[in-house]
């Protein structure tokens, strides 16, 4: 029987019984090599591409809403609403009224009337000046019929509303003051807004405008605190006087001006 055998060169032996190495995932203390972490996944809510879509969604429904109103047919959006909103030019409605309520003597409806004018201005100048000139939106491009159409076309930026800025102010500051009249006026604001949106603004528009209108009103208390709601305590206590059947050497003071009176003062 005769065996055969196989000769193999020394390098080629070493190569046969070379290990294999088998990576693990471990590193070997020591070594330089670090593992590498898979990339975590962006929330949804936070990313760019996530915001960018949120945005474009709610441009979508804001187009679409005013493209509603635009195209809708009524008689008061045709005639109601357009002569609400230029009665707002300029402030005018919200200065007529302001006179009115100082024009009526009382004390309470004259402080209606300054806290109303003046959240009216700080509003004001905040929409149309800052926010404006920080955005820089189209106004919007429907077509309206006739009696909507303007007779000087606004060249400024469409958001926010300066219009509706400066009727929440107003409504604002009255109810601040006269809570009595607070139902009436934000309805007015709420119709001046809303006129707003027959081919001038975008409803985003009002609703900015509303916003930076309420929060300029509320703003007025800082710097100017609210009458309160209770009159005011007297300094002294009432002291009894010795009796004068004749009213020899008595002399009364009452403070017409000074608000609601009270019976507990004079006993």
């Amino acid at each position: 029987m005769t065996v055969l055998r196989t000769s193999l060169s020394h390098d080629a032996e070493r190569s046969l019984w070379r290990p294999c190495t088998v990576p693990t995932g471990r590193l070997r203390p020591g070594s330089s090599q670090r593992r590498r972490r898979a990339p975590r996944p962006e929330s949804p809510g936070l990313s760019v591409r996530g915001l960018a879509g949120l945005a474009a969604r709610i441009s979508a429904l804001d187009r679409a809403a005013a493209l509603r109103m635009a195209q809708t047919d009524s008689l008061a959006l045709d005639r109601v609403m357009p002569a609400l909103s230029r009665l707002a030019d300029h402030n005018l409605l919200w200065i007529v009224l302001a006179l009115g309520l100082r024009a009526s003597g009382d004390r309470w409806a004259s402080r209606a009337a300054w806290r109303g004018l003046g959240s009216v201005a700080a509003a004001s100048a905040t929409a149309n000046i800052l926010a404006k000139g920080l955005a820089a939106r189209g106004r919007p491009d429907f077509e309206v019929p006739a009696a909507r159409w303007l007779a000087r076309q606004p060249r400024t930026s469409s958001f926010p509303s300066g219009h509706a800025a400066s009727a929440a102010a107003f409504a604002t500051g009255v109810a601040l003051e006269m809570p009595g009249l607070a139902a009436p006026v934000i309805a007015l604001a709420t119709a001046v807004s809303a006129s707003l949106v027959t081919g001038v603004h975008y409803p985003s528009d009002v609703l900015a405008g509303a916003a930076i209108g309420c929060a300029a009103g509320a703003m007025t208390v800082r710097w100017w605190p609210r009458r309160p709601v209770t009159p005011a305590a007297a300094i002294r206590p009432p002291r009894r006087a010795p009796a004068s059947p004749a009213g020899d050497g008595l002399v009364l003071v009452l403070n017409t001006g000074a608000g609601t009176d009270s019976s507990k003062l004079i006993q």
